[in-house]
C-alpha cells in the first residue's frame, strides 16, 4: 500500500491533502483545547510565608488552580460577572480575591489575631492563580500561627500546603478539612 521511503518523506500524511490537512489540524487543536477545560483530578493549594526579622514583615503567596478559586467566589459571594484567567486583572475581580482570602485565612503572633494585609497583584492565567500580601511593622513575638479554609468548603478532599521560612529555617504543613490550622515557635 505505501512504500517505506513514502513514510519517511518530510511532510507525509497519507490521505491529507490540502483542506483536509486543515480540517485535521483544527479538529486536533479543538480537541487539545477540550482537553485543557477539563477538571484536575486532584485539589491543592501552595502556601509560603517568610518571616523577616530584620524588616519585620511577614510576607505571603498563596497558589490555587484558577478554576477552583473562580468558582469557591462564585460560590461564596454571587458575583453578577467574574472571570479570572485573564492577565491583567480588573479591580473588583482584585478585591473580591482579596476579600476570600481575608475571609479564609487568618494569622496569629502570639495569640492576638493580624489585621491590615497590604495586597500586591495578583498573577493570574488560565492554569493558576497566585495572590500577594504581607503585613509590615510586626512587634517581636515568639509564636506564629496560620488558619486556612482556602477552598476547603469547595472541596472535601483539598489540601493546602504550607511551609513557613524563618531566616535558614524552613518547616511545611499539610491543611485539610480535619486540621486547618498550624502554628510555629520563632527562634
Amino acid at each position: 500500500m505505501f512504500h517505506d521511503k513514502q513514510l519517511f518523506e518530510k511532510g507525509f500524511v497519507p490521505y491529507l491533502k490540502g483542506r483536509n490537512k486543515e480540517l485535521f489540524v483544527l479538529l486536533g487543536m479543538i480537541c487539545i483545547s477540550l482537553l485543557s477545560l477539563a477538571p484536575h483530578p486532584y485539589h491543592v493549594s501552595y502556601t509560603e510565608i517568610e518571616y523577616k526579622k530584620e524588616s519585620k514583615t511577614l510576607t505571603f503567596s498563596i497558589e490555587v488552580f484558577t478554576d477552583d478559586l473562580e468558582n469557591a467566589i462564585k460560590l461564596t459571594y454571587q458575583p453578577e460577572k467574574f472571570f479570572l484567567g485573564s492577565d491583567s486583572l480588573k479591580p473588583e475581580t482584585e478585591i473580591l480575591i482579596q476579600k476570600y482570602i481575608l475571609d479564609k485565612t487568618t494569622l496569629l503572633i502570639d495569640g492576638i489575631v493580624l489585621k491590615g494585609a497590604s495586597f500586591l497583584p495578583s498573577e493570574c492565567n488560565p492554569d493558576r492563580t497566585v495572590i500577594y500580601f504581607q503585613y509590615n511593622d510586626l512587634p517581636p513575638f515568639s509564636s506564629f500561627s496560620f488558619y486556612s479554609e482556602v477552598l476547603l468548603t469547595l472541596f472535601k478532599d483539598q489540601q493546602n500546603i504550607v511551609e513557613f521560612r524563618n531566616g535558614t529555617s524552613k518547616e511545611k504543613a499539610l491543611l485539610n478539612s480535619d486540621k486547618k490550622s498550624v502554628t510555629w515557635k520563632i527562634k
